[in-house]
């Protein structure tokens, strides 16, 4: 026994504090989410095409507003992950099954009009930002007005 004052028997934790795991949907909540948008109008069924991709595809917010229309390759149903926007800086291939590739295809007829000339698949058509590249803000933020 070492001399002196008496030592606290608990064991000395080494390492990373372990943090909470992160909340998940619920199937209902996930529905509901994807029930949010207005598909009657562009914003809409922007929005909706951007939470299909993050939830079936498993893409991280930046992937997904990072993506270029020459990122998707229509007739195979996949999307290129260039290195510049993944995590880890590697290339990485994202399937997509026949309803999101349906709702992307009808995206990409709907942004026309809004995105002359900008090679992002995701565009604002709305206000002073129109035609620019969908922000990772705008969508957090629709995420929590959903």
């Amino acid at each position: 026994m070492i001399p002196g004052p008496e030592r606290d028997a608990a064991p000395i934790a080494h390492g990373r504090r372990r943090r909470p795991l992160p909340k998940t949907l619920t199937a209902e909540e996930s529905d509901r989410l994807m029930a949010m948008p207005n598909m009657a109008v562009p914003t809409g069924l922007r929005d909706r095409c951007v939470l299909e991709l993050m939830h079936r595809c498993g893409l991280r917010v930046t992937e997904t507003c990072e993506l270029h229309l020459r990122d998707v390759d229509w007739r195979a149903g996949e999307i290129r992950l260039r290195p510049e926007i993944t995590k880890g800086a590697r290339e990485a291939v994202a399937y997509l099954d026949a309803p999101t590739l349906e709702l992307l295809e009808r995206w990409k007829i709907t942004r026309r009009p809004f995105a002359a000339g900008c090679p992002y698949l995701f565009v604002c058509v709305r206000g002073a930002q129109r035609g620019r590249p969908l922000t990772r803000r705008a969508v957090y933020k629709m995420v929590r007005v959903a």
